[in-house]
């Protein structure tokens, strides 16, 4: 299991619009197919809230980056600690 998820949530119109609702699109790129995986990550999150972050991935690329990244350094330093200290 990942010590952090990183889930970059957009609404459903988003994603269809940035896949250019192709007539023949990829069974993924269908409106009904992006609700119910967009609900099956948000019962992971519910079941585990410490291991995810949640983005909103209509935000500038910038901001998403630093925030990520933020969070991993975040992370990983909290890991550090708990090595450390289970070591003593």
């Amino acid at each position: 299991m990942p010590d952090l998820t990183i889930l970059l949530a957009v609404p459903v119109s988003v994603a269809l619009e940035r896949t250019g609702r192709r007539e023949n699109g990829e069974h993924f790129e269908q409106e009904d197919v992006l609700a119910r995986v967009h609900e099956y990550y948000m019962q992971l999150v519910e079941e585990d809230k410490t291991r995810f972050l949640i983005l909103d991935g209509t935000l500038p690329f910038e901001h998403i980056l630093k925030v990520a990244a933020g969070a991993i350094r975040h992370r990983h330093e909290e890991l550090k600690k708990k090595r450390t200290h289970r070591k003593k």
